[in-house]
């Protein structure tokens, strides 16, 4: 019984490997796969993935100095723990599908600015960075989305969207999602 069941196993990977290929002849079994056990895992088609978004904010001080801009970490380097325990991981991903959604609603439609203030994406980010660490003396913030295109840190780069300053809320005060649950 052993033995049949590691060849059916078998048999479901090997078809399944054969079926990420446009093969035309197994165009026929999938088409026969009426419960949906072959999976499709097309990552990188039909539009791959060639730039990366970064969420970076600053702060007005009260004397009106600007700091400088830091980065929000959207992917933190994952623990070895993480494949079993990693209740971080949604908040996470709701953050960086905002920032991906920002991205894209300022690239094809153009969005104003005083629409996408409106938006769930751009409240979400806000909140978000409003919650950070603040330097001392901050009283606003500021953030901006940029896209990064290449591996090297020196990689050409756009800004896509520079939010206007947001009054930061008192210390202390707290918020359902914010900075420390993601």
């Amino acid at each position: 019984m052993n033995a049949i069941i590691a060849v059916v196993l078998a048999a479901w990977f090997v078809v399944s490997i054969l079926s990420q290929f446009s093969f035309k002849w197994f165009e026929r079994v999938r088409h026969r796969d009426v419960f949906g056990l072959l999976p499709l895992w097309t990552f990188f088609a039909p539009n791959p993935g060639q730039s990366d978004y970064h969420l970076v904010c600053r702060d007005k001080l009260a004397d009106g100095r600007l700091s400088q801009w830091r980065e929000v970490e959207l992917n933190e380097p994952r623990k070895w723990y993480s494949l079993l325990w990693n209740p971080e991981k949604r908040g996470k991903k709701v953050l960086v599908d905002a920032v991906q959604v920002l991205a894209e609603l300022v690239t094809t439609s153009g969005a104003q600015k005083s629409a996408l203030m409106l938006s769930t994406p751009y409240l979400l980010a806000l909140n978000v960075v409003s919650h950070l660490e603040r330097e001392q003396g901050a009283t606003h913030r500021q953030f901006a989305i940029v896209e990064t295109f290449g591996f090297t840190p020196s990689s050409e780069m756009e800004v896509l969207l520079v939010s206007g300053f947001h009054a930061l809320p008192r210390e202390g005060v707290g918020n359902a999602l914010h900075a420390s649950s993601l």
